[in-house]
């Protein structure tokens, strides 16, 4: 039960898995394959589980504790949770498979072709390079279908759906909102943007592709 948790402890443990999970997820962006093999979570794998949840959420309301701790833990859940499915999604991003003639001859992986969109000076080569994005986009959704939807799955088990920013939308809700921020902030966006109405020209002022010498960096990243 809540009252018999180690609060000081744990927050110590939280703390020592939250460094090893941004360690591993560093991990994936540069090797999916290589962090799938790393257990991250093994030395305190406690802090990762529904039973801990459980008890946390058995604190009183207004402990300090409680909040804070049911935020971690429900975080490091997912990750550990869903590790499968983060790693499957950052291969198939990583993965060079996709065969193109242009813009270039060869075989390039999906991040690849984003940071060619983000960081390639000439605005009609950036665009080329979007639409080799469309061969990639349909098999990068599916994998973060399945990540999201292995989320969900999780969430509700755990008990943690009110922590979740990944509560489903009403999708008329959403669309309305949506146009109604587009509305509001069309002036804005004319005043920023200009004559930028496709998505590359954005991108290039977003990364101010127009700036001499090398910038952007790591537009990887």
């Amino acid at each position: 039960m809540g009252e018999h948790l180690d609060l000081l402890q744990l927050d110590k443990d939280i703390a020592r898995a939250a460094r090893s999970e941004r360690a591993w997820l560093r991990a994936v962006r540069v090797d999916a394959a290589r962090a799938a093999t790393e257990a991250w979570f093994e030395p305190v794998r406690h802090v990762t589980t529904r039973s801990t949840f459980q008890q946390i959420a058995e604190l009183a309301p207004e402990d300090p504790f409680r909040e804070p701790m049911l935020a971690w833990v429900h975080r490091l859940a997912l990750t550990r949770i869903a590790g499968t499915h983060v790693v499957t999604a950052a291969s198939l991003r990583q993965k060079a498979a996709f065969i193109l003639d242009e813009p270039e001859r060869g075989t390039f992986s999906p991040r690849s072709m984003v940071a060619r969109v983000l960081s390639d000076k000439d605005a009609n080569s950036a665009r080329a390079w979007a639409v080799s994005l469309e061969q990639a986009g349909p098999a990068v959704l599916l994998a973060e279908r399945g990540l999201r939807q292995a989320e969900v799955e999780i969430i509700g088990r755990l008990g943690a759906a009110e922590l979740s920013l990944d509560s489903p939308y009403e999708r008329a809700t959403l669309l309305e909102e949506a146009r109604r921020f587009v509305e509001r902030t069309d002036d804005v966006a004319s005043t920023l943007f200009g004559a930028d109405k496709d998505f590359v020209g954005v991108v290039g002022r977003l990364v101010a592709r127009d700036v001499p010498g090398v910038w952007p960096t790591r537009s990887h990243a």
